[in-house]
């Protein structure tokens, strides 16, 4: 039986690994430490090296960088629900650590980072290594777009199952 202590763990391992990520580049496409990432890659890349989840990214569908401009379909939020559970900030909730926000960036949710402690995130996106931001508000991936919240621990997350 999982517990408390047990998740608080697996949540300070993914924080752990992120940090670890910081100063790489972002890439489109690619998943290398200190070589390239992009913002999709870095989520799965991360739980699967923090041993938490493996992710399968073979299965991340190959599409151009622009795809979110120009369609609808949430491709990135649907990968994203495989392996966490939605939730909505309300009065006295704040997202825990390794929680995952997405942004909507042009038509779809398509930008991604993890909390490292509430309003501290980690991600990366075009113009920008994987860098930790004190305050999510104020970073320029975040700033004032539409955002949606995630728990990859949360009993019915894929992540908190053993393979997606």
């Amino acid at each position: 039986m999982t517990t408390e202590v047990d998740i608080q763990e697996r949540r300070n391992s993914v924080v752990a690994e992120a940090l670890t990520w910081v100063g790489t580049p972002f890439a489109w496409g690619q998943c290398v430490k200190g070589v390239g990432v992009d913002c999709g890659r870095f989520l799965a890349a991360v739980g699967n090296a923090s041993g938490v989840k493996q992710i399968d990214m073979e299965s991340f569908p190959q599409i151009s960088p622009q795809w979110f401009l120009h369609r609808s379909d949430e491709a990135f939020l649907n990968q994203v629900r495989r392996f966490a559970v939605e939730y909505e900030l309300v009065p006295g909730r704040v997202p825990l650590p390794a929680d995952i926000v997405l942004a909507q960036f042009g038509r779809d949710y398509a930008h991604s980072a993890f909390v490292i402690a509430w309003p501290k995130i980690i991600g990366c996106a075009s113009g920008h290594c994987v860098t930790p931001w004190q305050d999510i508000g104020r970073s320029p991936q975040y700033g004032t777009r539409r955002r949606r919240y995630f728990d990859p621990f949360h009993p019915d997350a894929g992540m908190a199952r053993e393979n997606v």
